[in-house]
C-alpha cells in the first residue's frame, strides 16, 4: 500500500517513511527483549512473547488501513509510469535486473548477520545475554535517523547520484565486528570468560 502511495508523495519520501517505521520497530523490539531478559534472568520465553503485542497492533493497523483504502493502486492512476519498458511476463528479464543481482550478490557475500555475531558474543562470554540486543538497537536508531535524509536525497538527486556513504558503511560492518576492539574483549567479571 505504501509503495502505491509513493507515486504521489515521492519515491524517496515513501522510502524514508517506510524505513523510519521499520527502524522504530527494530529499535523498540531489541530494547524490549533486552529489558525482559534482564528482568527474567535470561529467560527467552517471556522475552520473545512480549513481541506478540506490537505484532498484534501492526496487524490491526493493517486491517484498518486496508478498509480505508481498499484499492491502493488508485494512488498511481494518472501518474506517468517510468520510461523503462516493463518485462514481458514469461519473457527474459532485462539486463538491468542481472546487473543489479550481480552487484547485490557481490556486495553481500561477506556480510555477517547480527544473529551470528550475537551468538559468538554470548558463547564467547563477551557479553551478558541481556546486553546483546543493545548494539543492534543502536544501529537501528542510527538507520532511523538517516532514513529521512536518504529519502530526501533520492527525490532530489535521483538514484544515479545517490551518495555512497551507506554502501561504505555496509561494507565495513563485517570487518569491524570481527576486529575485536578492546570493548569486545572478555570481561573478567563474567564466570568462564575466555578469548575467542
Amino acid at each position: 500500500m505504501l509503495s502505491h502511495a509513493t507515486a504521489v508523495t515521492g519515491r524517496g519520501r515513501g522510502f524514508a517513511v517506510h524505513e523510519a517505521m521499520d527502524q522504530v520497530g527494530a529499535l523498540a523490539g531489541p530494547l524490549a527483549v533486552a529489558g525482559v531478559l534482564a528482568l527474567t534472568d535470561g529467560d527467552y520465553g517471556p522475552a520473545l512473547g512480549v513481541l506478540a503485542l506490537p505484532a498484534a497492533a501492526v496487524l490491526g493497523l493493517l486491517v484498518r488501513l486496508r478498509a480505508r483504502v481498499p484499492d491502493p493502486e488508485a494512488y498511481e492512476r494518472g501518474v506517468t509510469p517510468p520510461s523503462a519498458a516493463s518485462p514481458v511476463p514469461g519473457g527474459p528479464l532485462p539486463r538491468a535486473f542481472w546487473t543489479y543481482a550481480a552487484f547485490t550478490a557481490a556486495t553481500t557475500a561477506g556480510f555477517t548477520t547480527f544473529g551470528l555475531l550475537s551468538y559468538h558474543l554470548v558463547e564467547g562470554h563477551l557479553a551478558r545475554t541481556a546486553w546483546v540486543p543493545l548494539p543492534y538497537a543502536v544501529a537501528m536508531a542510527v538507520d532511523a535517523v538517516a532514513a529521512p535524509a536518504t529519502g530526501w536525497a533520492y527525490d532530489r538527486y535521483g538514484r544515479e547520484r545517490q551518495p555512497s556513504a551507506r554502501r561504505l558503511r555496509d561494507a565495513s560492518i563485517s570487518a569491524y565486528a570481527w576486529s575485536r576492539p578492546s570493548q569486545w574483549e572478555p570481561s573478567t567479571d563474567l564466570p568462564g570468560s575466555r578469548s575467542l
